[in-house]
C-alpha cells in the first residue's frame, strides 16, 4: 500500500512539473518522475529502505546497494523488476550483506547479487558453487562452446564467466554465470535467454559491468 502511494504522489508531481516545466524538457522531466517513483516502489515493495538509496537522475530508475555500491537499473514497466534482501543465513553476516536485483534486458532475464559472505570464499569457490547449481538444477547443461564474452571496464581481476545450453522447458535456452569480487564483496549474476539470440550474452556482460561499484569502499 505504501509503495503504490508513493508511486501515485509521485505521477502526480510529475503532472505538476510537466505544466511548469519548457517544452523542450517536459518529456524528460515527466520521465524522471516517472522512474524515480518506480526506483521507491521497488524499494519499498523489497521491504529494502534500509539497505538500498534511490539514484535515478533520468528515464532510467536506478538504486544503489549502500553497503557494496551495486548499482541496479529497471526500465519502468517492464516486467521482472524486485530488489530482494535476503535473511541473514548462507554465510552472509547481517542483514543486509545479501541481496539481489531481478530485471530484464530485451530477451534477456537477469540477476545480479552483492554478498559479503562471513567465511570469505575467494571468486572461485563462489563461481564453482553458482555452476554447480545450475548443473543440478539442469543436468542436461552444456558448456557452450566458442562463445567470447567480456565484462566491460577496468578490472584488477577480470570476471570469471560461464556459459551452458540448457533446456528451461521454453525451448533452448543460454544460461550465463558471472563472478567478480571487490574488497570484502562477492557480486555474481545469472542470466537467461533464448539460445539463438546472439544479443544475451553481451546484454548480460554489459549489466554485470554497469551494476559493479567503482572502487571498494
Amino acid at each position: 500500500m505504501i509503495a503504490r502511494l508513493t508511486f501515485t504522489a509521485a505521477l502526480a508531481l510529475a503532472s505538476v512539473v510537466q505544466a511548469q516545466t519548457p517544452d523542450k524538457d517536459r518529456a524528460a522531466a515527466t520521465a524522471t518522475a516517472t522512474a524515480t517513483a518506480y526506483a521507491e516502489q521497488l524499494i519499498a515493495d523489497g521491504e529494502a529502505t534500509a539497505h538500498f538509496e534511490n539514484i535515478t537522475n533520468d528515464a532510467t530508475a536506478r538504486v544503489r546497494h549502500r553497503a557494496s555500491g551495486m548499482t541496479c537499473a529497471f526500465t519502468p514497466g517492464v516486467r521482472g523488476s524486485t530488489i530482494r534482501v535476503f535473511p541473514s543465513i548462507g554465510g552472509a553476516t547481517v542483514p543486509g550483506d545479501d541481496v539481489a536485483c531481478g530485471f530484464e534486458r530485451g530477451s534477456t532475464i537477469l540477476t545480479t547479487y552483492a554478498t559479503r559472505y562471513e567465511s570469505r570464499p575467494s571468486a572461485e569457490e563462489v563461481f564453482q558453487s553458482a555452476i554447480g547449481a545450475i548443473r543440478r538444477n539442469s543436468p542436461d547443461a552444456r558448456p557452450r562452446q566458442g562463445l567470447q564474452i567480456t565484462v566491460p571496464g577496468p578490472h584488477e581481476t577480470p570476471p570469471l564467466i560461464a556459459a551452458f545450453d540448457l533446456d528451461l522447458g521454453r525451448g533452448p535456452a543460454l544460461s550465463l554465470v558471472m563472478v567478480s569480487h571487490i574488497g570484502d564483496w562477492s557480486f555474481k549474476a545469472r542470466a537467461t535467454g533464448p539460445a539463438g539470440d546472439p544479443s544475451v550474452a553481451p546484454t548480460a556482460a554489459a549489466a554485470f559491468a554497469e551494476s559493479l561499484p567503482a572502487r571498494a569502499d
